[in-house]
C-alpha cells in the first residue's frame, strides 16, 4: 500500500465509511462518492499524487484533516457539517 493510502486511512480510521463519502463530497464538487468503500477512496486518493495522468486531480487539493473534521462532525450531527474545517 502507498503512503498516500496510508495516510488517508489512518486520518480517516475509526470513521463510518458513509461519512467519509459524504464529506468527500463536498470536497469535490461534481464527483459522488457515496458507496465507495474507504479502501477504494483511498487508492484513488494515492493514484491523485502517484500517477496524476491517470487520476482524479480534484483529489489532490484535499486536505485530508478537514475530511477528516466533516466526517466526524456529520457523524455527531454537527448542523452546518459540510463547512467544517480542521
Amino acid at each position: 500500500m502507498s503512503k498516500h493510502a496510508e495516510a488517508f486511512l489512518e486520518t480517516l480510521h475509526g470513521i463510518p465509511g458513509n461519512h467519509v463519502c459524504a464529506a468527500l463530497n463536498t470536497l469535490t464538487p461534481g464527483f459522488n462518492w457515496n458507496g465507495c468503500p474507504k479502501s477504494y477512496l483511498a487508492e484513488q486518493y494515492a493514484v491523485a499524487f502517484e500517477r496524476p495522468e491517470l487520476s482524479i486531480k480534484v483529489l489532490r487539493k484535499v486536505n485530508l484533516h478537514d475530511l477528516a473534521a466533516r466526517a466526524r462532525a456529520r457523524r455527531q450531527g454537527v448542523p452546518y457539517w459540510e463547512r467544517v474545517t480542521a
